[in-house]
């Protein structure tokens, strides 16, 4: 439930955050490549990375990984190859980065705001029975994190939203004039003559050797190959009856309840109006305009005639208050206090103390059934784990699965045979039912011997289970045969005819640019047809026999040039005859104001790219590559 509630949410919301962090980033190109290369003296050889004073240890990077991974069906190994731990590691360096920045800028998030989208993501998954703090702690326990830390991701991800988002707001807008010259470009039409040569023209082209179509089978033998298959055994441990047998006593919850007194205690709290103005001046004056009565989001619009200094009302406790304010703040013991103007590196703030709420203690009362909930979960993971061993210790001393059952009560579920990537034969996906845990059964599956039993693990769906490997069929190849050899041939002749075509036809052209001659006199020569195309624009999908290749080259070149373009089954001598831009561009202009938003979104990109490039440098972030290749570069990953 808890991954689904990740998965799920990763598509909008903070979700994203949570899971993937800035890797968006990452996959929309924004690489992080230049970042400092192997750790030198007085960093632990289990960080992957340092940046500042902040650390990325092995154990937290690993556990996002492979949660991030799990979306997508990759291994460790076969994400490294690709290249996506370094992506997933630069987007975390970003994360951290940022962070730090908008600490600096004084950029913090209260804790009502964190609140209510803790809330808004959990509500939807929130099912008959079961509290907003069952879903909470669901999330917490498969991803290892306290509440706290989990609060904390929340909070510093948005931070770094709104820093971001801060950022980006100055390059919202390009001038009409280059949007109306890239709008030009993207519009641009262009009328063209051309001759095809078609492959299957060609004639007389030799029948294969079998020597050739043997080699041809050799270096293509790759796509005759039968991949490894493995049929598994799902075994899972039934724990329903460990919950019956659960008991928390009345003294225990009231001794969690005075230990952890803190806990339950909701500091005061001050709710703040508050702007922040670019000059000292403006400030002066909204504070003049505030006393006499107007309010601050008006003083606001009228000085500065827009309203996006006003940042609005919000809760603060005193850790959350910006440091040029808190003094001023806390010793404000009056509602309708105004404070200011008090200068930060943002600017001019102004604020009006809205409301003060006292500390409150909770009423142990109110909290008894939360603890005791939380203790029984805390309880039975304890259980969990000792019925874990249990069975790892009864297969360890050779006892057959079927021997465990009776002792101890397992699921043992058979499973279709599949490759590495969990295909069957028939190229369907052989884990469809067991989607949550997909990538774990692949990847502790293919490390297992013939009849061989992993050690139980906790997957991702909070069930306790182990891999049982009944059979493996190898790898096998098709063997080369007369059908394989039909094949072979026929391919053989083609590709014969595809390179005489092209071949023959560049002297075509040769010969014509040589001579000055004309397509119309080439078609004559050759016995062709001279096409004809009109209004072909740059970003249509081509019809008939041209590809997005030859469209591409067609615009390439220059007006009254004849080229050659590749098109489907041969080559084509084209000539550009002429072109055409719109004559009159509006904002009613089809995808005039479409353009012109996805130019402000790239400037914005690079705006982030660019500050995201100066404080790298100011932090100095090193990666550990050594650590990154033992742990995810070798073929046995004993991590």
């Amino acid at each position: 439930m808890a991954m689904k509630i990740l998965r799920d949410s990763a598509s909008g919301g903070l979700g994203k955050f949570i899971l993937f962090g800035f890797l968006v980033l990452a996959v929309g190109g924004l690489i992080m490549t230049d970042v400092g290369g192997f750790f030198r003296g007085g960093v632990s050889n289990s960080d992957v990375a340092a940046i500042g004073k902040e650390k990325i240890s092995i154990q937290s990077f690993d556990r996002t990984l492979r949660m991030t991974l799990s979306q997508i069906g990759l291994s460790p190994q076969d994400a490294y190859k690709a290249g996506y731990v370094n992506q997933l590691l630069a987007s975390e360096i970003r994360s951290s980065l940022l962070s730090q920045a908008a600490k600096k800028q004084g950029i913090y998030v209260d804790k009502t705001r964190i609140t209510k989208q803790i809330k808004t993501i959990i509500a939807p998954y929130v099912e008959e029975g079961q509290s907003e703090k069952d879903i909470l702690n669901r999330i917490l326990l498969n991803q290892g994190m306290s509440e706290k830390d989990f609060i904390e991701s929340i909070g510093q991800d948005t931070r770094n939203s709104l820093l971001t988002a801060g950022l980006s707001n100055g390059f919202a807008e390009i001038s009409e004039d280059i949007a109306r010259d890239l709008y030009r470009h993207k519009m641009e039409q262009r009328d063209i003559e051309y001759v095809v040569f078609m492959n299957n023209e060609i004639k007389n082209i030799s029948v294969p050797t079998d020597k050739q179509l043997e080699g041809l089978y050799l270096s293509t033998k790759e796509n005759y190959a039968q991949p490894e298959m493995r049929r598994f055994k799902l075994v899972t441990i039934k724990d329903d009856a460990l919950k019956k047998t659960l008991e928390i006593s009345k003294e225990e919850i009231r001794n969690i309840y005075d230990d952890n007194i803190d806990l339950y205690t909701t500091n005061e709290s001050k709710t703040l109006d508050m702007a922040l103005l670019d000059t000292e001046e403006h400030a002066k004056f909204i504070i003049f305009t505030l006393n006499k009565g107007k309010s601050l989001k008006d003083s606001v619009k009228e000085i500065t005639k827009k309203t996006t200094g006003y940042i609005g009302e919000k809760d603060f406790e005193k850790e959350d208050l910006v440091e040029n304010i808190k003094d001023k703040v806390l010793t404000a013991t009056k509602i309708g206090t105004i404070i200011g103007p008090v200068q930060s590196p943002l600017g001019w703030y102004v604020v009006v103390v809205k409301k003060i709420t006292p500390e409150k203690i909770k009423n142990f009362e109110d909290v008894k059934k939360d603890i005791k909930e939380e203790l029984m979960e805390t309880l039975l993971i304890d259980q969990q784990y000792a019925l874990a061993n249990n069975v790892d210790d009864l297969l360890a001393s050779g006892s057959s699965l079927e021997d465990v059952a009776e002792q101890i009560d397992l699921n043992i579920q058979m499973l279709s045979a599949v490759n590495r990537y969990g295909q069957t034969m028939d190229n369907k996906d052989g884990l469809d039912k067991h989607k949550e845990i997909k990538t774990t059964i692949l990847e502790v599956g293919f490390e297992l011997e013939e009849d061989e039993t992993s050690p139980v693990f906790e997957a991702a769906n909070g069930r306790f289970m182990a891999i049982y490997l009944e059979k493996l069929t190898s790898k096998t190849y098709t063997p080369y045969n007369n059908e394989i050899k039909k094949e072979l041939s026929s391919r053989w002749i083609n590709d014969q005819k595809r390179v005489s075509n092209r071949i023959k036809t560049m002297k075509y052209l040769a010969d014509l640019n040589e001579n000055k001659q004309t397509l119309e006199n080439l078609a004559k020569t050759h016995k062709k047809t001279l096409y004809t195309k009109t209004n072909i624009k740059r970003e249509d999908d081509p019809k008939g026999i041209l590809t997005m290749r030859s469209v591409m080259n067609l615009f390439e070149a220059d007006i009254n040039r004849t080229i050659l373009i590749d098109i489907d089954g041969g080559v084509a001598i084209a000539n550009i005859k002429n072109f055409k831009w719109p004559e009159e561009i509006t904002t009613k202009s089809t995808g005039f104001e479409e353009l012109k938003r996805d130019i402000s979104a790239k400037t914005q990109r690079e705006a982030l790219m660019m500050y995201l490039e100066k404080i790298q440098n100011q932090y100095n972030a090193k990666t550990n590559q050594t650590l990154l290749e033992r742990v995810y570069g070798s073929e046995t990953q004993n991590y």
